[in-house]
């Protein structure tokens, strides 16, 4: 079964990047909003600056290892596959 692609020179294309740009700044947005947290988590807890640096380390590290598996995954399975799943 063949598809029909898109490219470069179709506003469908552009759409996809843009949002697939805008959708990777919104992820890591989240990701470094508990940044400032870091010293009020130290003051708080009383814990270690290198325990409540984990509040970022872990989610980073987490993408990086999901994202090398699942890369594999859809290159085997399917990308749509996957897209769907993580729109649910």
């Amino acid at each position: 079964m063949e598809t029909k692609g898109y490219r470069g020179n179709e506003i469908g294309f552009w759409r996809i990047v843009a949002s697939l740009g805008l959708a990777s700044a919104f992820i890591f947005a989240a990701f470094y909003s508990f940044q400032p947290l870091i010293p009020v988590f130290v003051k708080e807890f009383s814990i270690p600056v290198t325990y409540s640096s984990l509040s970022m380390s872990l989610p980073t590290l987490s993408l990086i290892f999901g994202l090398i598996i699942l890369g594999f995954l859809s290159d085997r399975k399917g990308r749509s596959l996957f897209i769907k799943c993580s729109i649910l």
